[in-house]
């Protein structure tokens, strides 16, 4: 059951990764604001994975601390690296996406 609870919350991270993105990308093809629109894409995934957390902490709390701290870091981790992943293709492909038209 853990295995389960765990892997839903981390796709949960996963799919506000891909909601940001895609998000960021629309708001990028029409503001041209780079930076506000990175910021918006992260605050997104940020909050999911604070829901992820509470989430994890209170299923987790009451069976073991050890897994409680373990999945906490997995979270807090995959969160993180899902950030600097989104920050990194978004400053890439924006280059694409903010040509002017002709």
């Amino acid at each position: 059951m853990t295995g389960i609870v765990f892997s839903g919350l981390t796709i949960f991270i996963l799919l506000a990764t891909g909601l940001g993105y895609m998000a960021a990308k629309q708001s990028i093809i029409r503001n041209k604001k780079l930076v506000e629109d990175i910021f918006l894409a992260n605050c997104l995934l940020f909050v999911c994975g604070l829901i992820s957390a509470l989430l994890w902490f209170m299923y987790a709390g009451s069976i073991n601390e050890f897994l409680l701290f373990g999945g906490m870091l997995f979270i807090i981790g995959i969160t993180l690296t899902c950030a600097v992943v989104l920050t990194v293709i978004l400053i890439v492909r924006q280059r694409k996406w903010m040509q002017p038209e002709n």
